[in-house]
């Protein structure tokens, strides 16, 4: 499955499912208290969906069936891949269930994974049946919209511009003592030549800037001449000296949203400038959120430090908030703002418009709400940058709270 979406109301429906199958993993178990009994049972027979239920996860054939369609692999790998999972620390070795005896291990791992999973088959089960139509918005296979792509537009301290995409595998251009190369990888990486390494200290005005942008719809990956890797996402462009070598510091200047990977040297440090604040790296990988439609910049730190406008030292795993009159740092999970960097969009209880913004950027479409579209929605859950505009839209309209309609590059949202 490419994705799930959910609202609040989806969430709690979660979250009833996993205690439900927390409590028939401990009734496999017999480790099932009483009282804890009687609210199964009382679950059990509320309605004639949750007996189906329970008699389908309870099957020990159908458990290695439910992983696999989750994942959408051939069951008895996934089964045995997540039994060895679960045994590994007991130094035990699961084989493919066609050769297994389900007898020897079901009753050790089936209770584990009815834990780890929580509502796998509790979704799959309540989607079935229950599928959108194969159009949403008027798409359709004939005029659907693609995702984004990895393209990019470079220009040179000569001022000549080259289309990423449409440029050649190899060495682009030498300036700055450095050989700007494109990779097969469809990465731009620049390596210091040995004129590079020998060159005197440049005034301001000999400093050569590279350029590097993306349109809508399209994410690009360059290397630095430090090895400092940048992420850039769509809608996006840095701008950085072609060359770091005996400069005092090695600064990026930032429109849009980049993951920066920096290579650490407190005799250079690297800052990375936006319209509205400075970030020095102490030994970092961190992502930067600028775009001028956004309410604030969102600096989110995975590993190191960095220090924000020379005040706010952020740690791992802190997000920090700059609305101009402030900064504000939170404790968050990172995967929300890094996933675009690896190829999917990741909500958690994420606000439905800030969601949107991100969509656009990514097709290169225009949203237009309509007037009983509030600000009172919200989404979780992730689904793959690689689908297509229509797989996107389904999985948002699956939770019955909003409606799209596509005419060209527009979509219009709807109650």
């Amino acid at each position: 499955m490419p994705g799930r979406f959910y609202t609040k109301e989806r969430y709690k429906m979660f979250e009833k499912q996993f205690h439900i199958s927390m409590l028939i993993a401990l009734q496999m178990r017999a480790e099932i208290t009483p009282q804890q009994q009687q609210e199964l049972d009382d679950w059990i027979s509320a309605n004639e969906h949750n007996r189906e239920w329970y008699k389908m996860v309870t099957h020990k054939e159908q458990l290695p069936l439910l992983l696999a369609n989750y994942y959408d692999a051939h069951e008895e790998l996934v089964w045995a891949k997540t039994a060895n999972k679960i045994n590994a620390a007991k130094g035990k070795t699961v084989i493919p269930a066609a050769k297994a005896n389900y007898r020897l291990w079901y009753q050790i791992t089936a209770a584990a994974i009815l834990l780890i999973i929580g509502a796998i088959a509790f979704l799959t089960w309540n989607y079935t049946g229950h599928r959108t139509p194969n159009s949403v918005g008027g798409l359709t296979a004939e005029n659907d919209i693609a995702p984004g792509k990895n393209s990019a537009t470079l220009t040179l301290a000569s001022g000549r511009k080259i289309k990423l995409s449409d440029a050649i595998n190899g060495e682009l251009a030498k300036e700055a003592g450095v050989s700007i190369n494109k990779t097969k990888n469809g990465q731009i990486v620049y390596t210091v030549t040995a004129q590079g390494k020998t060159q005197s200290k440049p005034s301001a005005d000999d400093i050569s800037y590279n350029l590097i942008s993306t349109a809508k719809g399209e994410m690009y990956q360059v290397i630095l001449p430090d090895q400092s890797v940048v992420w850039l996402n769509a809608a996006s462009s840095l701008k950085y000296p072609a060359s770091f070598a005996n400069l005092k510091e090695r600064k990026v200047i930032l429109d849009g949203e980049a993951y920066f990977q920096v290579t650490h040297n407190a005799k250079q440090p690297f800052r990375v400038q936006t319209a509205a604040q400075l970030i020095e790296d102490i030994g970092t990988a961190f992502n930067v959120n600028s775009y001028s439609d956004e309410p604030g910049i969102k600096t989110t730190l995975v590993e190191g430090s960095v220090r924000i406008n020379n005040n706010t030292l952020l740690k791992p795993g802190e997000q920090a908030m700059n609305s101009g009159n402030s900064i504000k740092v939170l404790q968050v999970d990172t995967e929300t703002a890094t996933g675009w960097k690896d190829g999917d969009f990741v909500f958690k209880e994420t606000d439905f418009k800030t969601a949107m913004r991100k969509i656009a950027r990514w097709y290169n479409v225009e949203v237009i709400y309509h007037p009983g579209i509030g600000n009172d929605i919200e989404l979780g859950g992730w689904i793959s940058r690689k689908n297509n505009l229509s797989a996107v839209l389904k999985w948002i309209e699956s939770t019955n709270n909003i409606h799209f309609k596509v005419e060209g590059r527009r979509i219009t949202v709807v109650r």
